[in-house]
């Protein structure tokens, strides 16, 4: 009985001990996330330009924004946006997963190449694509354009049904290699035997992809299902500084709707409406994902 109480008193220490350890983290999120998260609310029910009086107007700003047809728009391409990046980066860095776990020799190496994009800013990127690729006088489509394949004489960046997946190109050059080697890393744990088990069934590749490998990296695949979404709604780097929203709101999303409002316009509390709706659009995937944790799957 003394050692159980020695025990029980120890316990009890290190999870004391483990909490005052923890209060830097929430000092963080209290003051650095939490706070201005709850600043954004309480503008999103105002009216004020950043300079005159700051005065309470409660749902105008949301009545406002509703019968705006840029808002709408913004929302589809961020739907669009989403579509995109769960369909094209996801089955890209399936596949190359899947063929990583074939090979031993440089894995590494092919790991290090797969995720190197993701290094370089976004900003350099962006910039980097926008004109060695897709500028019309002097990009890459325009030098072929210039050698016989015609058909890539095409302001991609320039025309309403195309801007949107050019940039969404350039984003997805960087971020289907992260997916591969986290993918990657998923299927390397899975036990050797069942891939035995399965050859020894007389299964194909593409049946132990189905029947082995997705099932047993489905809790990865659902992870990185969710944090896709959540960046989607939350995505602006690559199209502001690309597009800026334009060809005549094509680009446009709930981020860049958001920051012109505010810095363009001056409408703050109008910016903040936004902005809310696109906090509760990306939340809504992180409530999901935790309750089909809580449901064990």
């Amino acid at each position: 009985m003394k050692n159980e109480r020695k025990t029980e008193v120890l316990n009890k220490f290190i999870q004391r001990k483990s909490l005052f350890f923890l209060l830097p983290a929430l000092f963080i999120n209290i003051f650095v996330m939490i706070g201005p998260a709850l600043a954004t609310f309480f503008l999103a029910f105002t009216q004020w330009n950043g300079l005159t009086k700051l005065s309470f107007i409660g749902l105008r700003n949301y009545f406002d924004i509703f019968h705006n047809i840029s808002f709408f728009q913004s929302i589809l391409n961020n739907i669009k946006w989403t579509a995109f990046f769960l369909i094209v980066p996801m089955m890209l860095g399936l596949i190359a997963a899947t063929e990583l776990s074939k090979i031993s020799f440089l894995k590494g190496m092919y790991k290090v190449i797969f995720i190197l994009p993701m290094m370089f800013p976004k900003v350099i990127t962006a910039r980097l694509w926008q004109m060695l690729f897709f500028n019309g006088r002097i990009g890459i489509l325009h030098w072929l354009s210039q050698h016989g394949l015609t058909f890539l004489d095409y302001d991609l960046l320039g025309h309403t049904s195309t801007a949107l997946w050019a940039v969404a190109f350039i984003d997805n050059w960087q971020w289907w290699g992260f997916l591969a080697v986290v993918f990657s890393t998923a299927i390397d744990q899975i036990d050797k035997n069942y891939y035995e088990v399965a050859k020894l069934e007389g299964a194909s590749g593409i049946q132990i992809f189905f029947k082995v490998i997705l099932p047993m990296i489905r809790p990865t695949v659902l992870f990185m299902s969710i944090m896709t979404i959540i960046w989607s709604f939350l995505v602006f780097n690559f199209i502001f500084i690309v597009t800026q929203g334009g060809p005549a709101g094509s680009t446009e999303v709930l981020a860049t709707l958001s920051y012109k409002t505010a810095f363009y316009q001056f409408e703050f509390g109008k910016a903040s409406a936004v902005s809310s709706i696109m906090s509760l659009l990306a939340g809504t995937a992180i409530i999901y994902y935790i309750w089909i944790k809580g449901k064990g799957e």
